[in-house]
Protein backbone atom coordinates (compact mmCIF):
# COMPACT_ATOMS: atom_id res chain seq x y z
CA UNK A 1 0.00 0.00 0.00
CA UNK A 2 3.22 2.20 0.34
CA UNK A 3 4.03 2.18 -3.54
CA UNK A 4 4.89 4.92 -4.64
CA UNK A 5 1.86 6.52 -6.95
CA UNK A 6 1.72 8.94 -9.94
CA UNK A 7 0.02 12.19 -8.85
CA UNK A 8 -2.56 11.68 -11.97
CA UNK A 9 -2.88 8.16 -11.20
CA UNK A 10 -5.90 6.50 -9.66
CA UNK A 11 -5.74 6.15 -6.11
CA UNK A 12 -4.65 2.90 -4.64
CA UNK A 13 -7.48 3.28 -2.22
CA UNK A 14 -9.86 2.64 -4.51
CA UNK A 15 -11.86 6.16 -4.70
CA UNK A 16 -12.11 6.10 -8.12
CA UNK A 17 -10.64 9.68 -7.64
CA UNK A 18 -6.63 10.70 -9.16
CA UNK A 19 -4.39 10.25 -6.56
CA UNK A 20 -3.36 14.26 -6.25
CA UNK A 21 -7.28 14.81 -5.48
CA UNK A 22 -7.66 12.02 -2.80
CA UNK A 23 -5.13 10.53 -1.09
CA UNK A 24 -2.10 12.84 -2.89
CA UNK A 25 -3.33 15.68 -0.74
CA UNK A 26 -1.65 14.15 2.64
CA UNK A 27 1.81 14.02 2.16
CA UNK A 28 2.37 12.85 5.51
CA UNK A 29 -0.11 10.05 6.02
CA UNK A 30 0.19 6.93 4.21
CA UNK A 31 -2.58 4.95 2.22
CA UNK A 32 -2.25 2.61 4.93
CA UNK A 33 -2.64 5.28 7.69
CA UNK A 34 -5.95 6.57 6.39
CA UNK A 35 -7.72 2.98 5.41
CA UNK A 36 -6.83 2.01 9.02
CA UNK A 37 -8.25 5.23 10.60
CA UNK A 38 -11.76 4.82 8.04
CA UNK A 39 -11.71 0.87 9.21
CA UNK A 40 -11.46 2.10 12.77
CA UNK A 41 -14.19 4.46 12.54
CA UNK A 42 -16.29 1.65 10.99
CA UNK A 43 -15.74 -0.49 14.22
CA UNK A 44 -17.36 3.08 15.90
CA UNK A 45 -19.96 3.30 13.87
CA UNK A 46 -21.10 -0.30 14.04
CA UNK A 47 -21.49 0.15 17.70
CA UNK A 48 -23.43 3.33 17.39
CA UNK A 49 -25.89 1.81 14.74
CA UNK A 50 -26.17 -1.31 17.05
CA UNK A 51 -27.58 1.55 20.34
CA UNK A 52 -29.42 3.09 17.82
CA UNK A 53 -31.44 0.09 16.27
CA UNK A 54 -31.49 -2.59 18.61
CA UNK A 55 -31.00 -0.99 22.39
CA UNK A 56 -34.61 -2.43 23.59
CA UNK A 57 -32.81 -5.91 22.58
CA UNK A 58 -29.50 -5.41 23.75
CA UNK A 59 -30.90 -3.99 27.17
CA UNK A 60 -33.43 -7.30 27.50
CA UNK A 61 -30.32 -9.52 26.68
CA UNK A 62 -28.13 -8.44 29.04
CA UNK A 63 -30.82 -8.37 31.99
CA UNK A 64 -31.24 -12.04 31.15
CA UNK A 65 -27.68 -12.81 31.47
CA UNK A 66 -26.65 -10.07 34.53
CA UNK A 67 -27.84 -12.32 37.31
CA UNK A 68 -25.60 -14.98 36.12
CA UNK A 69 -22.61 -12.91 35.91
CA UNK A 70 -20.31 -11.90 39.42
CA UNK A 71 -20.07 -7.97 38.85
CA UNK A 72 -18.50 -6.66 42.14
CA UNK A 73 -18.75 -2.65 41.40
CA UNK A 74 -20.16 -0.20 38.91
CA UNK A 75 -17.03 0.19 37.24
CA UNK A 76 -16.96 -3.93 36.41
CA UNK A 77 -20.55 -3.50 35.44
CA UNK A 78 -20.10 -0.83 32.71
CA UNK A 79 -17.01 -3.09 31.56
CA UNK A 80 -19.45 -6.08 30.67
CA UNK A 81 -22.15 -3.62 29.58
CA UNK A 82 -19.74 -2.97 26.72
CA UNK A 83 -18.29 -6.38 26.37
CA UNK A 84 -21.94 -7.84 26.03
CA UNK A 85 -23.16 -4.69 23.86
CA UNK A 86 -20.16 -5.72 21.17
CA UNK A 87 -20.84 -9.24 21.99
CA UNK A 88 -24.30 -9.03 20.98
CA UNK A 89 -23.25 -6.81 17.66
CA UNK A 90 -21.35 -9.43 16.59
CA UNK A 91 -22.94 -12.90 17.06
CA UNK A 92 -26.69 -12.15 17.95
CA UNK A 93 -29.49 -13.20 15.33
CA UNK A 94 -32.00 -10.91 15.23
CA UNK A 95 -34.92 -10.08 12.72
CA UNK A 96 -34.57 -12.34 9.95
CA UNK A 97 -32.01 -14.16 11.22
CA UNK A 98 -29.21 -12.13 10.54
CA UNK A 99 -26.84 -10.18 12.80
CA UNK A 100 -26.34 -6.69 13.62
CA UNK A 101 -23.08 -6.87 12.01
CA UNK A 102 -24.13 -8.15 8.79
CA UNK A 103 -27.30 -5.83 8.49
CA UNK A 104 -24.53 -3.05 9.87
CA UNK A 105 -22.17 -3.90 6.66
CA UNK A 106 -25.12 -4.32 3.98
CA UNK A 107 -26.32 -0.81 4.70
CA UNK A 108 -23.02 1.14 5.42
CA UNK A 109 -21.31 -0.58 2.05
CA UNK A 110 -23.40 1.42 -0.18
CA UNK A 111 -22.12 4.19 1.05
CA UNK A 112 -18.43 3.32 1.49
CA UNK A 113 -16.00 5.43 -1.70
CA UNK A 114 -12.92 3.47 -1.14
CA UNK A 115 -12.98 0.10 -2.48
CA UNK A 116 -10.32 -1.50 -0.08
CA UNK A 117 -12.47 -0.14 3.15
CA UNK A 118 -15.52 -1.83 1.56
CA UNK A 119 -13.77 -5.10 0.73
CA UNK A 120 -12.81 -5.23 4.05
CA UNK A 121 -16.14 -4.09 5.79
CA UNK A 122 -17.46 -6.81 3.55
CA UNK A 123 -15.23 -9.58 5.07
CA UNK A 124 -16.49 -9.14 8.48
CA UNK A 125 -19.45 -11.29 8.15
CA UNK A 126 -17.96 -14.55 10.40
CA UNK A 127 -15.98 -12.32 13.03
CA UNK A 128 -14.18 -15.14 14.97
CA UNK A 129 -13.69 -15.15 19.05
CA UNK A 130 -10.20 -15.89 20.98
CA UNK A 131 -9.36 -16.75 24.34
CA UNK A 132 -5.63 -17.71 24.77
CA UNK A 133 -2.24 -17.14 26.06
CA UNK A 134 -0.34 -13.58 25.08
CA UNK A 135 2.63 -15.14 23.21
CA UNK A 136 4.09 -11.87 22.51
CA UNK A 137 3.17 -7.69 21.42
CA UNK A 138 4.69 -5.19 20.22
CA UNK A 139 4.19 -1.54 18.70
CA UNK A 140 2.68 -3.35 15.87
CA UNK A 141 1.45 -6.91 16.18
CA UNK A 142 0.54 -9.17 19.06
CA UNK A 143 0.52 -12.63 18.92
CA UNK A 144 -1.96 -15.25 20.38
CA UNK A 145 -2.54 -18.79 20.87
CA UNK A 146 -5.81 -20.11 21.15
CA UNK A 147 -6.14 -22.45 23.71
CA UNK A 148 -9.33 -24.54 22.66
CA UNK A 149 -7.87 -24.90 19.10
CA UNK A 150 -3.86 -24.06 19.75
CA UNK A 151 -3.68 -21.89 16.86
CA UNK A 152 -1.52 -19.15 16.89
CA UNK A 153 -2.85 -15.68 15.39
CA UNK A 154 -1.07 -12.65 14.37
CA UNK A 155 -2.95 -9.81 15.17
CA UNK A 156 -1.97 -6.41 13.53
CA UNK A 157 -2.63 -3.83 16.21
CA UNK A 158 -4.40 -0.16 15.22
CA UNK A 159 -4.07 1.19 17.86
CA UNK A 160 -1.81 0.53 21.07
CA UNK A 161 -2.24 -2.08 23.37
CA UNK A 162 -1.38 -2.03 26.88
CA UNK A 163 -1.68 -6.04 27.82
CA UNK A 164 1.37 -8.16 29.12
CA UNK A 165 3.14 -10.70 27.48
CA UNK A 166 2.42 -13.96 29.12
CA UNK A 167 -1.03 -12.26 30.18
CA UNK A 168 -4.39 -14.50 29.53
CA UNK A 169 -6.63 -12.43 26.87
CA UNK A 170 -10.48 -12.39 25.17
CA UNK A 171 -11.18 -10.85 22.12
CA UNK A 172 -13.19 -10.61 18.73
CA UNK A 173 -10.91 -10.67 15.54
CA UNK A 174 -11.86 -9.70 11.25
CA UNK A 175 -10.13 -9.80 8.71
CA UNK A 176 -7.90 -7.20 7.28
CA UNK A 177 -6.86 -7.41 4.05
CA UNK A 178 -4.71 -11.04 4.67
CA UNK A 179 -4.34 -10.15 8.21
CA UNK A 180 -6.56 -10.25 11.72
CA UNK A 181 -7.43 -7.33 13.49
CA UNK A 182 -9.29 -6.71 16.77
CA UNK A 183 -12.69 -5.82 17.05
CA UNK A 184 -12.19 -3.10 18.93
CA UNK A 185 -10.27 -3.96 21.38
CA UNK A 186 -8.00 -7.26 23.75
CA UNK A 187 -10.12 -7.71 27.13
CA UNK A 188 -6.84 -9.58 29.37
CA UNK A 189 -6.99 -11.05 32.48
CA UNK A 190 -4.88 -10.37 35.62
CA UNK A 191 -3.06 -13.54 37.05
CA UNK A 192 -0.17 -15.69 37.24
CA UNK A 193 1.45 -17.57 34.68
CA UNK A 194 0.57 -21.24 36.01
CA UNK A 195 -1.61 -22.50 33.24
CA UNK A 196 -4.74 -22.50 35.35
CA UNK A 197 -6.95 -20.10 33.19
CA UNK A 198 -6.01 -22.36 30.51
CA UNK A 199 -7.05 -25.76 32.17
CA UNK A 200 -10.26 -24.29 33.36
CA UNK A 201 -11.50 -23.45 29.68
CA UNK A 202 -10.29 -26.59 28.12
CA UNK A 203 -11.95 -28.24 31.01
CA UNK A 204 -15.49 -26.37 30.60
CA UNK A 205 -15.32 -26.81 26.95
CA UNK A 206 -15.10 -30.79 27.62
CA UNK A 207 -17.71 -31.47 29.99
CA UNK A 208 -19.97 -28.87 27.48
CA UNK A 209 -22.59 -30.31 24.87
CA UNK A 210 -20.27 -28.56 22.49
CA UNK A 211 -17.96 -30.73 19.82
CA UNK A 212 -17.15 -27.30 17.83
CA UNK A 213 -14.48 -25.23 19.97
CA UNK A 214 -15.75 -22.05 18.39
CA UNK A 215 -19.31 -22.20 18.78
CA UNK A 216 -18.71 -23.05 22.23
CA UNK A 217 -16.77 -20.13 22.74
CA UNK A 218 -18.57 -18.00 20.49
CA UNK A 219 -22.26 -18.69 22.72
CA UNK A 220 -20.30 -19.03 26.35
CA UNK A 221 -17.91 -15.95 25.61
CA UNK A 222 -19.55 -13.51 28.12
CA UNK A 223 -19.64 -15.90 31.13
CA UNK A 224 -16.23 -17.70 30.45
CA UNK A 225 -14.70 -14.25 30.70
CA UNK A 226 -16.68 -13.64 34.22
CA UNK A 227 -16.16 -16.81 35.57
CA UNK A 228 -12.61 -17.43 35.01
CA UNK A 229 -11.10 -14.97 37.33
CA UNK A 230 -12.75 -16.75 40.32
CA UNK A 231 -12.56 -20.69 38.45
CA UNK A 232 -9.04 -20.18 37.75
CA UNK A 233 -8.04 -19.47 41.62
CA UNK A 234 -8.74 -22.22 44.24
CA UNK A 235 -10.43 -20.61 47.12
CA UNK A 236 -9.98 -22.37 50.17
CA UNK A 237 -10.48 -21.50 53.59
CA UNK A 238 -6.52 -19.79 53.60
CA UNK A 239 -7.65 -17.47 50.79
CA UNK A 240 -10.47 -15.56 53.51
CA UNK A 241 -9.63 -13.09 56.44
CA UNK A 242 -11.55 -14.68 59.25
CA UNK A 243 -13.01 -12.45 62.24
CA UNK A 244 -12.26 -15.26 64.78
CA UNK A 245 -9.83 -18.81 64.99
CA UNK A 246 -13.41 -20.97 65.37
CA UNK A 247 -14.61 -19.29 61.80
CA UNK A 248 -11.41 -20.10 60.30
CA UNK A 249 -11.99 -23.98 62.47
CA UNK A 250 -15.41 -24.48 60.98
CA UNK A 251 -14.05 -23.78 57.26
CA UNK A 252 -11.13 -26.09 57.78
CA UNK A 253 -13.61 -28.89 58.56
CA UNK A 254 -15.86 -28.47 55.92
CA UNK A 255 -12.62 -28.23 53.66
CA UNK A 256 -11.62 -31.36 54.90
CA UNK A 257 -15.42 -33.44 54.50
CA UNK A 258 -15.67 -32.25 50.97
CA UNK A 259 -12.06 -33.80 49.66
CA UNK A 260 -13.06 -37.29 51.40
CA UNK A 261 -15.42 -36.66 48.60
CA UNK A 262 -13.33 -35.51 46.02
CA UNK A 263 -15.89 -32.46 44.98
CA UNK A 264 -14.41 -30.47 42.79
CA UNK A 265 -12.88 -27.30 44.05
CA UNK A 266 -15.46 -25.11 42.27
CA UNK A 267 -17.76 -26.60 44.50
CA UNK A 268 -15.81 -26.97 47.82
CA UNK A 269 -15.32 -22.88 47.26
CA UNK A 270 -19.09 -22.08 47.70
CA UNK A 271 -19.55 -23.69 50.35
CA UNK A 272 -16.59 -21.70 52.21
CA UNK A 273 -17.90 -18.20 50.45
CA UNK A 274 -21.57 -19.06 51.92
CA UNK A 275 -19.96 -19.75 55.62
CA UNK A 276 -17.58 -16.61 54.79
CA UNK A 277 -20.66 -14.77 54.78
CA UNK A 278 -22.48 -15.90 57.80
CA UNK A 279 -19.65 -14.80 59.96
CA UNK A 280 -19.52 -11.40 58.14
CA UNK A 281 -23.13 -11.23 59.70
CA UNK A 282 -21.56 -10.78 63.55
CA UNK A 283 -23.95 -13.57 64.75
CA UNK A 284 -23.27 -15.27 68.04
CA UNK A 285 -22.44 -18.81 67.35
CA UNK A 286 -23.44 -21.40 69.86
CA UNK A 287 -22.74 -24.77 68.52
CA UNK A 288 -19.66 -27.18 67.89
CA UNK A 289 -17.53 -26.55 64.76
CA UNK A 290 -18.39 -30.00 63.47
CA UNK A 291 -22.42 -29.01 63.52
CA UNK A 292 -21.23 -25.79 61.52
CA UNK A 293 -18.89 -27.52 59.06
CA UNK A 294 -22.08 -30.27 58.25
CA UNK A 295 -24.84 -27.64 58.17
CA UNK A 296 -22.54 -26.06 55.71
CA UNK A 297 -21.90 -29.09 54.10
CA UNK A 298 -25.16 -30.01 53.25
CA UNK A 299 -26.86 -26.82 52.39
CA UNK A 300 -24.37 -26.16 49.31
CA UNK A 301 -24.30 -29.95 48.30
CA UNK A 302 -28.18 -29.82 48.39
CA UNK A 303 -28.36 -26.60 46.50
CA UNK A 304 -28.29 -28.54 43.37
CA UNK A 305 -31.25 -30.72 42.84
CA UNK A 306 -29.61 -33.50 41.48
CA UNK A 307 -27.43 -34.17 44.27
CA UNK A 308 -29.15 -36.66 46.65
CA UNK A 309 -28.08 -36.08 50.24
CA UNK A 310 -29.79 -37.17 53.36
CA UNK A 311 -28.78 -35.77 56.81
CA UNK A 312 -28.54 -38.78 58.59
CA UNK A 313 -25.45 -39.69 56.11
CA UNK A 314 -24.05 -35.72 56.27
CA UNK A 315 -24.13 -36.06 59.83
CA UNK A 316 -22.51 -39.63 60.66
CA UNK A 317 -19.73 -37.81 58.39
CA UNK A 318 -19.31 -35.15 60.70
CA UNK A 319 -20.05 -37.18 64.11
CA UNK A 320 -23.18 -35.40 65.21
CA UNK A 321 -26.47 -36.65 65.42
CA UNK A 322 -29.02 -36.05 62.79
CA UNK A 323 -31.50 -33.81 65.15
CA UNK A 324 -28.47 -31.78 65.69
CA UNK A 325 -27.59 -31.08 62.48
CA UNK A 326 -31.38 -30.20 61.29
CA UNK A 327 -31.17 -27.65 64.21
CA UNK A 328 -28.87 -26.13 62.23
CA UNK A 329 -29.35 -25.98 58.96
CA UNK A 330 -32.69 -24.34 60.04
CA UNK A 331 -30.92 -21.74 61.59
CA UNK A 332 -28.32 -21.22 59.10
CA UNK A 333 -30.97 -21.40 56.08
CA UNK A 334 -33.15 -18.66 57.48
CA UNK A 335 -29.78 -16.03 57.18
CA UNK A 336 -28.22 -17.44 53.97
CA UNK A 337 -31.43 -17.46 51.95
CA UNK A 338 -30.66 -15.09 49.54
CA UNK A 339 -26.94 -16.96 48.73
CA UNK A 340 -28.64 -20.58 48.67
CA UNK A 341 -31.42 -18.63 46.61
CA UNK A 342 -28.88 -17.68 43.92
CA UNK A 343 -26.92 -21.22 44.19
CA UNK A 344 -30.03 -23.45 43.11
CA UNK A 345 -31.10 -20.53 40.78
CA UNK A 346 -27.62 -21.36 38.93
CA UNK A 347 -27.57 -25.04 39.35
CA UNK A 348 -31.13 -25.04 38.01
CA UNK A 349 -30.42 -22.83 35.23
CA UNK A 350 -27.04 -25.48 34.03
CA UNK A 351 -29.83 -28.27 34.52
CA UNK A 352 -32.51 -26.26 32.35
CA UNK A 353 -29.21 -25.52 29.60
CA UNK A 354 -28.20 -29.38 29.43
CA UNK A 355 -32.09 -30.66 29.27
CA UNK A 356 -32.91 -28.34 26.33
CA UNK A 357 -29.45 -29.17 24.38
CA UNK A 358 -30.53 -32.80 24.66
CA UNK A 359 -34.12 -31.96 23.49
CA UNK A 360 -35.74 -33.02 26.72
CA UNK A 361 -38.72 -30.55 26.85
CA UNK A 362 -41.70 -31.85 28.76
CA UNK A 363 -41.82 -31.82 32.90
CA UNK A 364 -42.48 -35.74 32.60
CA UNK A 365 -38.93 -36.03 31.65
CA UNK A 366 -37.13 -34.22 34.17
CA UNK A 367 -35.27 -35.50 36.91
CA UNK A 368 -36.48 -33.96 39.75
Amino acid sequence: MNTKVSRNEPCPCGSGKKYKKCCGLQKTVSITSIIEKEVMDLQVQLIQYATREYELEIDQDFDSVSDELMIEDEEEMEHYLFVHLVWFALFEHVDNGGTILQRFINEKSKMIQRSKVKEILQSWTEPRPIAGKLLSIDENYMTVQDTLTKESFSIKLLEPAESEQGSFVFGFLVPFANEWILFPTIFDLEGEEDGKDEQYLIERFEASEYENAIEFLSDEFLFIMNEMPFAAIEYGSKDFKWRTAFHKEVAELYERGMEKLEAPMIVVASGVILWYKYCEQGLRLTKRAETYAAAIHYLNMTANPLNKLTKKEVALQYGISPSTLSAAIKELEEDLQEEINKLRSMYFEDIVEVLEKNQVSDDKDIPF
